[in-house]
């Protein structure tokens, strides 16, 4: 066997390997982290569901002095416009990993594991993306997430024709689920738009305009789910 293929083979057994290791310790909820692969060493963005207690939020904060993470903006949930019960996470945060690869860092860390084995109620749905915000986050949010019929972003595409030019796209771009609840809950959005506004009426305005609601047919009807939430940003 030639050097450089006997290393190859090798890299593949290692990552079998450690691909087991991590579901044995983890579980099968930890979905999407033998996808990181491609651009692994690059930024990557999580937004991470959560119950929003207040422990997890000091969790965070410690592991962002210990890791490479940035916590952009934490959110409280005001309403799912669209969507099931399943979609109602209390808390949002946006997280930014130096690199992808601190995603599994994090996830697997022994702190992160301890505070769950202790919380025991805890659940969390953490979707990642390579692609960042755009800009600065605004105190209010609405979220789009779709799962498409087909591989075709119809739906998606739909909500962004008839975006009015006064609304701030803040971050659109695909998703993979990091770590989910159940393998039913979050793992089948591949496609998100975050719109950004000053203020909770404005984002009201928008989601009661008559362009929207036509939007959100049409989107209903190319997608084979949808989710539509508002959120409303965490003082202090």
């Amino acid at each position: 066997m030639q050097p450089p293929l006997k290393y190859f083979v090798a890299g593949l057994i290692t990552l079998t390997v450690l691909i087991g290791i991590g579901i044995t310790w983890l579980g099968p909820n930890l979905v999407g982290l033998a996808f990181l692969s491609e651009g692994s060493d690059e930024p990557y963005l999580v937004l991470d569901f959560n119950d929003g207690r207040p422990s997890y939020e000091s969790m965070i904060a410690t592991a962002r002095q210990e890791r490479a993470i940035e916590s952009l903006a934490s959110y409280s949930l005001a309403y799912v416009v669209e969507g099931h019960v399943a979609d109602e996470w209390p808390g949002l945060g946006f997280l930014r990993f130096a690199e992808a690869n601190s995603v599994v860092q994090f996830v697997t860390s022994s702190k992160y594991r301890d505070y769950k084995e202790r919380q025991g109620d805890f659940s969390a749905l953490k979707l990642g993306s390579h692609t960042l915000p755009r800009g600065a986050l605004q105190n209010t949010l609405i979220l789009w997430l779709i799962e498409e019929v087909s591989e075709q972003p119809h739906a998606m595409a739909a909500i962004q024709a008839a975006l009015p030019v006064d609304v701030s796209v803040v971050w659109q771009g695909e998703v993979a689920p990091m770590e989910t609840p159940d393998m039913e809950v979050g793992a089948h959005w591949q496609t998100g738009l975050l719109l950004g506004f000053n203020t909770y009426t404005d984002a009201m305005a928008y989601l009661r305009s008559a362009g929207t609601q036509t939007q959100r047919n049409v989107a209903r009807s190319r997608a084979r789910t949808l989710m539509l939430a508002v959120y409303r940003r965490k003082r202090g």
